[in-house]
């Protein structure tokens, strides 16, 4: 398990002790965490803990600041959702946790829930969702994988320029670009870049060429944003916790008050090709107004992983 993975799920874990009266949710909530208190100790990685922990502590307080603010009561239990199907046992209703992204459940005093989506990190805003392309590709219907096509292409050139059947597969690869980081400086330049580019206009050709806008709102509002009517019935905000040190802020986002699928029916999706050295991104308005942005990304090493697509707010 990663230090990320770790990290998070510290920081998981305290925000449901924090809401839960500073006790753990259960039994299960305990030992993990401190499974994983244990595994970054050993590791010498006690700041880790220490940040994951201070940021659970800002994310707590702009919490209980979002429910004051807008009268819905006072927390009176939490829960950590890591297990499939828990969220709908303790709501009792069904709550399809693939696309509802709560992390920690609060049980408030009015006898409503409401959901936390959690992002933990060092600095600056996070992706807030980080689908597959073969999900992407699913999602628009394009049974014909064109995406995965230019990647599968890509790739294949990859392995001619290398040049070795000791690197044919991603796991060979990566660990070779480890070692030799001057080729895979070369190798993202001749091919990783001229990928992005076409997986960049490809994309952005469908949505705005492709696709009804109803077919837009589903995609972006939907499976993107997750905001149809369904996911939100348990109702849930996404927190950021960020900073090192002592230091910590939160980025805030409230999918009710601020719907971005609105202001996609209201105003229209319009796309644009954002001017970056990856040429990977695509942003996403609703009229004139920046709603978020969208790029491709390898999940580890390029040419030596999967392929994803990242959703994040705009960075101006």
């Amino acid at each position: 398990m990663s230090a990320n993975t770790l990290g998070a799920d510290i920081n998981e874990i305290q925000l449901a002790f924090l809401l839960n009266g500073n006790k753990f949710p259960n039994r299960d909530a305990e030992t993990k965490y401190n499974n994983r208190v244990s595994t970054l100790t050993s590791n010498g990685e006690s700041s880790e803990i220490a940040d994951q922990n201070g940021r659970a502590q800002v994310t707590y307080e702009r919490f209980l600041q979002f429910l004051s603010s807008n009268k819905l009561g006072n927390p009176t239990a939490a829960y950590w959702t890591a297990r499939p199907g828990v969220i709908s046992r303790i709501v009792g209703f069904p709550v399809d946790q693939s696309k509802n992204p709560t992390d920690v459940l609060v049980e408030l005093s009015t006898g409503k829930f409401y959901g936390i989506s959690l992002k933990s990190t060092k600095a600056g805003k996070t992706g807030f969702k980080n689908p597959g392309m073969g999900s992407v590709e699913s999602q628009l219907g394009l049974t014909r994988k064109p995406f995965t096509a230019i990647v599968d292409r890509y790739r294949d050139m990859v392995k001619s320029h290398l040049g070795s059947s000791v690197r044919d597969t991603d796991a060979a690869r990566k660990t070779f670009f480890k070692a030799n980081p001057q080729v895979y400086k070369i190798i993202q330049d001749a091919y990783g870049i001229p990928c992005y580019e076409e997986l960049r206009d490809a994309l952005y050709d469908h949505l705005s060429n492709n696709m009804e806008d109803w077919e837009q709102q589903v995609f972006l509002g939907a499976d993107i944003c997750n905001e149809d009517e369904e996911t939100m019935r348990l109702p849930y905000v996404k927190i950021t916790g960020s900073g090192r040190n002592g230091n910590y802020t939160t980025d805030f986002y409230d999918p009710i008050a601020n719907s971005k699928v609105n202001k996609l029916v209201n105003k229209g999706a319009k796309f644009a090709k954002k001017v970056t050295p990856s040429k990977n991104t695509v942003q996403i308005k609703a009229g004139s107004e920046n709603l978020f942005q969208i790029r491709w990304k390898w999940s580890d090493k390029a040419f030596a992983s999967s392929m994803k697509l990242s959703a994040e707010w705009f960075d101006k």
